[in-house]
């Protein structure tokens, strides 16, 4: 104790250190305010990321305020489905948040987006390759990345576990065996990285198939992108598939050969849950996305402020529009909520058939006090001062002297209710292009999937995003567009770790120091920290063609 008083006598005061202990103070007392993460012990060592699309630089803040609660140091696996796989491939690479959002900076439109001679190519080129853009620029710009960094432009994912000492998973679409497959040092050991991503960053109609010729050399598949089929793989480090474990080698795992088929089957590979699995998914105003209600609690209710910018102003448009719409909805479905269960109430022959008397019956009772269905929902669904004899006679289309179940959805259909779209809880999708055409097709074959791959578990063990105005399509985003994705990332993190906390009940791992809170040090360590994944990869270039002839020669 007497040390420590000395040392910080003997130390000037810092006039900054008040300000930043009153305004913890103040954090403390605000429920929904941050603090010290690094002083807790979180348990996770496998991070997964969903596909989506152009707003990778979310998960830059997300990653960020990982790395100041010490989670990163920790992780030794990385998973991603298209866009996501880029993301685990680089940070299993070594490098940090910063790093990352300088390269995603680059408008990687012109990297990927590689067709020429524009719509003159469409056609010739979906005809030859089964996509517009031919996909070698996002090969020769990743490839490049790895060769400044590693040595090699073709690193595969058993240098790459040799060489860091981590495992990275990246799923693709085997459009030959309609099946996804995870490409790991497990799995794929010879398999060049570069060569996965641009599998899995496939999207369908936008980039052309790749294909890949195996080992044997007796066939050929076409791989697509793996988010077609599994878009957020949270389950993948689940169970034995893809465990290092000895015990859990394929040799050992898959037998008897008449059980193969069984073996192959997502609960007999996954099956185990994994509660060292942390993963991010990625959700706008626009998307659908079945985990957002759950998800979206996490944020409360305080809405970000969004940035002036062109995509801003369109997308607040939009939603006005859209907002309008659904408070009409909303007025129709409570009216057809109200009509629907006091018509229920008094079908008296309990069958799907509704007489006239029972009709009347219904509109008898809007006078009572207390009504379920009211004058104003009656005036929604059939005009002012409606008589029941008018409605019944408009309802009964075929005059058969009753309204049928068909009859009655039909009519509730033309007032704006679609009984299919409330089972689902989907928004409908509006279409307006071919391009909007295919990217629903798409979309809707996802959602299906993650329904079977996702479970209520995963929740709690998901980062969700809300991204707010940006879906996964813009490539013409403002650096402020850029800006509010890292900050939602940065806010959806905290929400989540503060959550952990609160519901494990963590305990600080240690008392946090004084001096741990200047700038002084809080730069110095940041600092050192960055210095030291440098020099790793460093070394690692340096070394270049000694350190990959020998993880090579030992293959």
């Amino acid at each position: 104790m007497g040390q420590r008083k000395s040392k910080i006598e003997a130390k000037p005061v810092n006039p900054k250190l008040f300000q930043r202990l009153s305004t913890r103070n103040l954090l403390f007392d605000n429920p929904a305010a941050e603090e010290k993460y690094s002083d807790y012990d979180f348990p996770f060592e496998n991070l997964v990321f969903e596909g989506g699309g152009t707003r990778g630089l979310a998960y830059v803040g997300a990653v960020r305020v990982l790395e100041e609660a010490g989670v990163m140091r920790k992780i030794k696996r990385f998973a991603g489905a298209s866009a996501g796989a880029m993301m685990a491939a680089m940070l299993a690479l070594g490098f940090n948040s910063q790093e990352i959002e300088d390269f995603l900076q680059v408008d990687l439109s012109k990297e990927m987006l590689d067709h020429s001679c524009g719509y003159c190519s469409l056609l010739p080129n979906i005809l030859k390759g089964y996509g517009w853009n031919p996909g070698n620029g996002l090969m020769a710009w990743f490839g490049n990345m790895l060769q400044e960094h590693t040595g090699n432009p073709d690193l595969t994912f058993s240098h790459m576990y040799k060489m860091f000492g981590v495992e990275l998973c990246i799923v693709v679409t085997n459009v030959n065996q309609m099946a996804e497959e995870y490409c790991h040092v497990k799995t794929t050991p010879d398999m060049p990285i570069r060569l996965a991503i641009r599998m899995s960053m496939s999207l369908p109609g936008i980039f052309q198939a790749v294909e890949h010729r195996h080992k044997d050399y007796s066939y050929q598949d076409y791989y697509i992108d793996g988010g077609l089929l599994v878009n957020y793989p949270i389950h993948c480090f689940d169970g034995w598939w893809l465990s290092m474990d000895n015990k859990d080698a394929f040799l050992n795992r898959l037998f008897p050969l008449d059980r193969l088929a069984q073996l192959f089957e997502k609960t007999e590979r996954f099956g185990t849950h994994n509660p060292k699995s942390l993963g991010m998914v990625l959700f706008s105003t626009f998307d659908v996305e079945f985990m957002h209600t759950e998800l979206s609690k996490r944020l409360g209710d305080r809405k970000p402020v969004r940035p002036k910018t062109k995509l801003s102003k369109q997308r607040t448009k939009k939603q006005h529009e859209m907002n309008e719409a659904a408070r009409n909805h909303e007025v129709v479905h409570k009216a057809v909520n109200n009509f629907l269960t006091v018509l229920a109430e008094n079908n008296t022959n309990k069958d799907d058939k509704i007489e006239l008397r029972e009709l009347e019956l219904v509109f008898k009772k809007m006078d009572q006090a207390g009504a379920r269905f009211t004058q104003e929902d009656a005036s929604v669904l059939f005009g002012e001062n409606v008589d029941p004899i008018e409605v019944f006679a408009g309802l009964d289309k075929d005059d058969s002297g009753f309204i049928t179940h068909q009859e009655l959805v039909a009519f509730l259909e033309e007032r704006g209710f679609n009984f299919f779209t409330q089972f689902l809880g989907y928004k409908r999708r509006p279409i307006e292009s071919l391009g909007g055409f295919l990217e629903t097709i798409i979309e809707a074959v996802m959602i299906y999937i993650k329904r079977v791959y996702i479970g209520e578990k995963d929740v709690h063990r998901t980062i969700g995003i809300d991204t707010d105005y940006l879906p996964g399509t813009d490539w013409k985003m403002e650096q402020d567009d850029k800006k509010f994705l890292i900050s939602q990332g940065e806010r959806a993190a905290k929400a989540y770790l503060r959550e952990w906390v609160k519901v494990h009940k963590l305990t600080k791992t240690t008392e946090p120091d004084l001096n741990d809170i200047t700038e002084e040090a809080e730069t110095q360590s940041s600092t050192e920290s960055t210095i030291a994944q440098r020099n790793r990869r460093s070394a690692s270039s340096q070394s270049g063609s000694t350190s990959f002839v020998s993880v090579a020669s030992s293959d």
